[in-house]
Order: structure tokens, then sequence, then C-alpha cells
């Protein structure tokens, strides 16, 4: 798995108007209820994890709940290097290019 550098990510989000806010972690911890659903050994790491979580009112108090999809290089999950909000109305269309990537492109 290959992730843009933050300003990178919040650059393509712009460009592209999608819905799907890039964050590399910075220090703070986002609001929100957070809910380990997952982790996932990162290939080609000696200790990287994929965290899979939801985050409820991510942004404050009314806001939706988002999937957070967290990568840590050296196994932390509570600080990745990079993290990814989902929200939850997205998940299908994301499912769905990340199946078609990895139907096209895996080896």
């Amino acid at each position: 798995i290959w992730w843009l550098s933050t300003d990178t990510s919040k650059r393509l989000a712009k460009i592209t108007s999608q819905n799907i806010k890039i964050y590399k972690k910075i220090g703070d911890k986002m609001g929100g209820e957070h809910t380990t659903i997952k982790t996932i050994k990162l290939n080609g790491t000696k200790k990287g994890l994929i965290s899979i979580a939801n985050i409820k009112e991510p942004y404050g108090a009314g806001t939706e709940p988002v999937v957070s999809i967290g990568i840590s290089l050296k196994g932390n999950i509570s600080e990745p290097d990079w993290k990814a909000h989902i929200p939850y109305e997205n998940l299908d269309e994301l499912i769905g290019a990340l199946k078609e990537a990895k139907e096209k492109y895996a080896k």
C-alpha cells in the first residue's frame, strides 16, 4: 500500500472534489469516540499496521460518524502516520474502487 503525503493528499482531495478527508497525525487526537474494528499487518514492513475504526462525532458534536483507516509504520495504532476518514455514505463506492484496483493491478 502506498499513501501520499498529507500536503499532496489535501490537494488531491480538493482537486477531485471527493468527500474523503485525509489527515496526517500532527499530535492532537481527533474528537469523538473511537472504536477499533480490525487491525491488519501491513505487508512489506516489520511492525507496520493498518487499523480500521469507527469514529463517532469525529469533528465535534452532531457530526456524522466516519470509518477511519490508519497506517502506522511503527505498529502504534493510537498514533498512525497517515489517516483517511471516510463517510459511511462513500464506503460502497470506495470498496468497489479498491476491488477494481486489486483486479487490475495486483500481482
